[in-house]
């Protein structure tokens, strides 16, 4: 399996605690990333709004 690395382009809206009917909570990020010119918008999990709340322009997750 390839990995890509994605880089946020925008933040869509703020952290938000869910646990989408599994009973495990997360915090949750919508936002808007560029990987390889191919423009995508995700969801973000984190365990701790500390995590979320780092998140920034040009951070890099990998998908």
């Amino acid at each position: 399996m390839n990995v890509l690395e994605h880089y946020v382009t925008e933040i869509i809206g703020k952290p938000y605690y869910h646990d989408y009917g599994s009973g495990n909570f997360k915090w949750w990020l919508k936002v808007k990333a560029v990987c390889y010119g191919c423009d995508c918008e995700t969801t973000l999990m984190f365990d701790t709004k500390e995590e979320a709340d780092r998140v920034q322009l040009g951070y890099m997750f990998l998908s």
